[in-house]
């Protein structure tokens, strides 16, 4: 009988999966679609996307379970040519709404 356990990915009767098994499915994956990611790369391509998306530091980290934000900054938080511009767009309001004072 399955058992909900609010896990992702889980045994056929819900419990927690082998990793073993889900790297090895995800590799076969990779394979037949002609694809070279590890499965971690998933979890910092969500990490990165959140944060470039305006998601708050804490609630990344609470999604990663990293024992602090300082942590998540630190791992995940480089800057991508997308945020760097959003950045230089940002100060560029700042100035020109301090101009019209």
């Amino acid at each position: 009988m399955y058992e909900n356990n609010g896990l992702v990915f889980t045994s056929p009767t819900g419990g927690i999966l082998d990793p073993g098994t889900l790297s090895k499915s995800w590799q076969r994956l990779c394979k037949r679609e002609g694809m070279k990611f590890r499965l971690h790369d998933l979890r910092h391509h969500h990490a990165t996307a959140l944060i470039e998306n305006g998601v708050h530091i804490k609630a990344v980290q609470n999604r990663l379970g990293h024992s602090s934000p300082s942590l998540t900054m630190k791992i995940y938080a480089h800057v991508s040519p997308q945020t760097d511009k959003e950045a230089a767009e940002a100060y560029d309001r700042a100035m020109a709404a301090a101009r019209l004072k």
